[in-house]
């Protein structure tokens, strides 16, 4: 299978509903897709649960034609997927992250956004099979409610030496 058509099933794979916290399911299917092609791939992958403080937030509800409704979310779960080559001791500073978001708006299916970053990361993943490198992957949870996948990482791993972020990725 050539790359291309390995960038395609993923997207397809991702894509069937929005990957929202309130559709049921969808982000432990979008997880447990990538989960298994990186372990394909020769990773280890570990999920790592955290719970943001409650807070006043942009909604994440992808309305584009009306305003940025503002509300009180707490009790918010979200799930950072993590991935070491093997033989890697496991997060350490200096590490190259590449990362990319698992979650969509509650309106779309984020084929764009993020889907493909997502795609291009599995593929980055495939392709260093066998490499000796310092490269950590990061698939990160409640991207669209500021960050907060984000904010987690920068909270809990070691300095990384270089991030690579992958949102919105399109082709020629």
């Amino acid at each position: 299978m050539t790359s291309e058509m390995r960038l395609r099933r993923d997207v397809d794979a991702l894509c069937p509903t929005p990957r929202h916290r309130d559709v049921p399911g969808s982000l432990q299917a979008a997880r447990a897709h990538c989960r298994e092609q990186l372990e394909e791939a020769g990773w280890t992958a570990e999920e790592r649960v955290f719970r943001p403080r409650p807070a006043l937030r942009l909604s994440d509800a992808g309305h584009p034609v009306s305003p940025l409704a503002m509300r009180w979310m707490s009790d918010l779960e979200g799930v950072n997927l993590l991935a070491t080559p093997p033989g890697h001791p496991g997060h350490q500073a200096g590490d190259v992250l590449l990362m990319a978001h698992l979650d969509t708006v509650r309106c779309s299916t984020g084929a764009d956004d993020n889907a493909s970053g997502v795609a291009v990361t599995l593929e980055v993943a495939r392709q260093l099979r066998g490499r000796d490198h310092r490269v950590v992957i990061a698939l990160v949870d409640l991207e669209e409610l500021w960050h907060l996948g984000s904010r987690e990482l920068a909270r809990t791993l070691p300095h990384p030496g270089l991030v690579v972020c992958l949102d919105a990725v399109i082709g020629p």
